[in-house]
């Protein structure tokens, strides 16, 4: 159960940087959001498959 609660407080830690930067703007018609996604190393993101599968297949470009 700790090995559980470690790795989902890792997940949870690397999502909170890998979006730590998010700028909205509001215009009269429109909604615009964007977003900075910045990973951790290489070694740090390995250990973690889900992270890496996100932030490379679903963020799009």
């Amino acid at each position: 159960m700790a090995s559980i609660t470690i790795v989902s407080y890792r997940l949870v830690l690397t999502l909170a940087l890998a979006f730590s930067y998010v700028s909205v703007v509001n215009s009269e018609d429109n909604y615009y959001a964007s977003a900075i996604v910045e990973s951790c190393s290489g070694c740090s993101l390995n250990r973690l498959p889900d992270v890496k599968k996100f932030i490379f297949e679903d963020v799009p470009q």
